[in-house]
């Protein structure tokens, strides 16, 4: 079973100097749900996200809209999945808001 691959991309701006990183986990499929739910909670419970890493400690204001993106590749060997969620911290505050979300799982009224 090939692990699940997390990335954590932090990219900071200020008028001084740029900061910026990428770093990818190779983690198993119960780590990833771990570090998705802790996630998932500090977005639900209030507007700063937290996340640290042996190298890095990155804390932003998640300014709605977030942004999901989902991506999708078969090929014959293998099959991908990607999912990315952007979380910015805006200067001022700016965007809309759709309602349309996608659903994991099942769709309603397919379930198996």
């Amino acid at each position: 079973m090939e692990p699940v691959i997390m990335e954590v991309t932090s990219m900071q701006t200020s008028p001084i100097s740029t900061n910026q990183g990428k770093e990818e986990f190779p983690v198993s499929r119960a780590d990833a749900a771990a570090f998705l739910r802790e996630l998932a909670d500090q977005l639900e419970n209030g507007e700063l996200v937290e996340i640290s890493t042996a190298q890095r400690r990155i804390q932003l204001v998640a300014h709605e809209p977030l942004n999901l993106e989902i991506s999708y590749r078969e090929d014959q060997k293998k099959k991908k999945l990607e999912v990315e969620l952007e979380v910015k911290e805006y200067h001022s505050r700016k965007g809309s808001l759709t309602s349309a979300r996608p659903t994991a799982g099942h769709p309603t009224g397919s379930e198996e």
